[in-house]
């Protein structure tokens, strides 16, 4: 039985003439058709809500209601958390952690919207994860993260191994770096006062090694103390790969922080290619090039005519290869680095400068005598921290200011006028060799070039931008925990968390969508799951959200189409309602 409209009113479209029939099939198995009520003319808005009438008349699924009666009373994160849990299967995760509840929610709670430890207990009842892993979170003790990150933190070594053997054909070449985190609390035995990355001086630290494939997966990390110096830790890494990864082949690339006589020597013997830069003060005890061409350097002037000797690399560098014994220097001016470096040093310049003047402000303005020698150690400290302690000198003069008292009387007080004095000689040598790296390796020109020496390095940056992901956008700091071991789960957490996004990330530079990972999460996240009610009915609807266009281009791209299927999805909803059901009883 449905509405038929046999034609419009004539000069007026909006009304047409109605009738409701129905089909049947004669003697000679005809459909046919009769007319069970003639409605005349109506407006076809009106026509509009009668066709939803039969329509409900003949669908049982099919009610007619108001919209206002509509109300949405859930959502729960679905398809950024399938596509993340996608990826959590692809590294064969899942049964690694197939006895841990809470190790899923914590890793792609960081990939998405990073909380405290208690909040993500509260957090994973937002989403489809505990459908999709068949786990009810509803009467467990939210503390039981705690334990789970004790056992977590057991099974470093173990994951480690797993990640690797995933890797074990793509580790040819490796990036190697450490960087530090900072506490809130300083109760955690591991955390200490060093060198900190995070211009957290006030803050106790740890420092934690990374060590990355070429394609930004990492496979090994540990957490030191957080007075630990980058050169000690050469050795233990290279003992660990080669012992317990049994790695005995393979390019690593490190920092000129690990650099030192010991740990290049290290390296040779236990045969290990390695390919790294020196820093300027490394670079003059070479006695291999000839520095003093950068002492007059001219901008103006053309670059290749002042520099006899050198190739260019690109449009920036120019470089110049020696070999001494077995090993390859490659001497890099970088015109970006210096002029950035020239910069840097004028802006520090600038800052003490400014400090001096602030300062003698405040001496000019003294209200008691100030001591010259606590002035002259607040100077030193101040020049040494901005490295200007050689560029800039200074005289104290002193004089005296008179100072009226309350009864109108007068005393002198004595200060000091700072007269700084810019050191041209030692602002030219400070600036001399700005733009220099030297790049050094034990390979020879048979097995990689100048230019693949060069590429390889550069290619750091990835390790360098692990560590950006890690603490901006998975939020490794600042550290809470106290208990040693935990802190060091909330790395491993943490790395996880890189993992799934990095694969994202490579994945998506090799796909069409010119996406970023955060932009592509942000798309991924409109796609619910959704409940919906109806008033004074006890009838409840689930379903997700109509996926977009671009979400249907991630899940293919991400090789999950499968989860916007209602076969796949139709599980998790039916578990939803199952649960609503017991909640209810």
């Amino acid at each position: 039985m449905y509405l038929k409209c046999s034609g419009n009113r004539p000069g007026d479209d909006s009304i047409g003439y109605y009738k409701v029939v129905e089909s049947y099939r004669n003697k000679n198995n005809e459909v046919r058709q009769r007319i069970l009520l003639n409605l005349g003319a109506i407006p076809h808005e009106k026509a509009d809500k009668l066709k939803a009438l039969l329509a409900a008349y003949r669908k049982p699924d099919v009610v007619c209601i108001s919209l206002e009666d509509i109300l949405v009373t859930e959502h729960k994160d679905y398809l950024d958390i399938n596509v993340l849990y996608h990826l959590w299967q692809k590294w064969k995760l899942d049964k690694l952690f197939a006895d841990f509840k809470f190790v899923v929610p914590m890793v792609i709670n960081r990939c998405i919207d990073p909380k405290s430890k208690i909040g993500v207990t509260k957090w994973v009842g937002k989403t489809i994860l505990p459908e999709i892993m068949d786990i009810s979170y509803e009467n467990i003790n939210p503390f039981a993260i705690y334990n789970e990150l004790d056992q977590l933190n057991q099974m470093e070594e173990k994951i480690q191994k797993h990640l690797f053997h995933q890797l074990e054909k793509k580790t040819d070449v490796l990036f190697y770096d450490i960087t530090s985190t900072y506490f809130e609390g300083e109760s955690c035995i591991l955390c200490a006062r060093g060198y900190s990355r995070d211009h957290r001086q006030d803050k106790k630290q740890i420092v934690i090694a990374l060590v990355i494939n070429e394609m930004g997966y990492p496979f090994y990390w540990k957490v030191l103390p957080g007075n630990t110096q980058d050169v000690t830790t050469m050795v233990d890494l290279v003992e660990t790969l080669k012992q317990d990864f049994k790695i005995n082949k393979c390019t690593l690339i490190f920092d000129r922080g690990m650099v030192s006589d010991d740990n290049l020597n290290f390296l040779r013997d236990k045969n290990m290619h390695f390919i790294t830069v020196l820093d300027r003060d490394q670079i003059k005890t070479l006695g291999l090039f000839d520095l003093s061409i950068f002492t007059e350097f001219d901008f103006s002037k053309n670059i290749a005519e002042q520099l006899p000797g050198f190739q260019k690399y690109d449009d920036s560098l120019y470089y110049q290869e020696k070999q001494k014994g077995n090993t390859r220097y490659i001497l890099g001016f970088n015109l970006d680095m210096r002029k950035d470096q020239m910069k840097t040093f004028q802006e520090k310049l600038n800052r003490v400068m400014e400090y001096i003047k602030k300062k003698n402000k405040e001496l000019s303005q003294a209200k008691r005598s100030r001591n010259q020698e606590k002035l002259r150690k607040q100077l030193d400290k101040e020049l040494r921290s901005k490295g200007m302690h050689k560029v800039i000198h200074y005289q104290l003069i002193e004089y005296k200011i008179p100072v009226v008292r309350k009864n109108n009387t007068t005393r002198t007080v004595r200060s000091f006028r700072i007269k700084p004095e810019i050191r041209k000689k030692e602002v030219k040598k400070a600036t001399a060799l700005f733009g220099l790296s030297c790049f050094v390796t034990e390979l020879n020109k048979e097995e990689l070039n100048t230019d693949k020496v060069i590429a390889a390095y550069r290619s750091k940056y990835l390790i360098e931008q692990s560590f950006m992901v890690i603490k901006n956008m998975i939020k490794l700091r600042p550290v809470y925990l106290t208990i040693s071991e935990r802190v060091q789960a909330h790395v491993t957490v943490c790395i996880l968390s890189y993992l799934l996004l990095m694969t994202m990330d490579n994945i998506l530079k090799n796909s069409e969508l010119d996406l970023s990972v955060s932009d592509a999460l942000a798309e991924l996240s409109g796609c619910k799951a959704n409940t919906i009610e109806i008033k004074n009915q006890d009838k409840l609807i689930r379903n997700i959200t109509e996926p977009t266009f671009i979400q249907k281009k991630l899940v293919e791209t991400f090789g999950c189409k499968k989860v916007l299927r209602k076969s796949f999805y139709k599980k998790f909803l039916e578990k939803m309602e199952v649960k609503t059901m017991q909640c209810q009883k």
